[in-house]
């Protein structure tokens, strides 16, 4: 589980955290389990831990270039959904 992800709110569908974006994916949702690749024109199912878990902070891989306090804030995101990173 090393990818974090953002949840959309026009579609609710989850996808990649993106600091800089501004349609949801910018908030941490919760933790993707496994990798999942699709193309443009499919999706993919996979299990995401969403609320009540504890996680290693250094098994979690965040996107390049996040800064500290963006990094501080996502995991305060992290914790409103009680996912706690130690």
């Amino acid at each position: 589980f090393s990818v974090t992800v953002g949840i959309s709110e026009g579609n609710s569908q989850i996808a990649a955290f993106v600091v800089a974006n501004t349609d949801g994916t910018q908030r941490p949702f919760g933790i993707l389990w496994q990798n999942v690749t699709t193309d443009a024109s499919n999706l993919g199912a996979a299990v995401v831990i969403t609320r009540d878990a504890e996680v290693r902070g250094v098994d979690l891989t965040w996107p390049s270039g996040i800064t500290a306090p963006q990094l501080a804030d996502a995991i305060r995101q992290l914790e409103k959904q009680h996912i706690i990173v130690r």
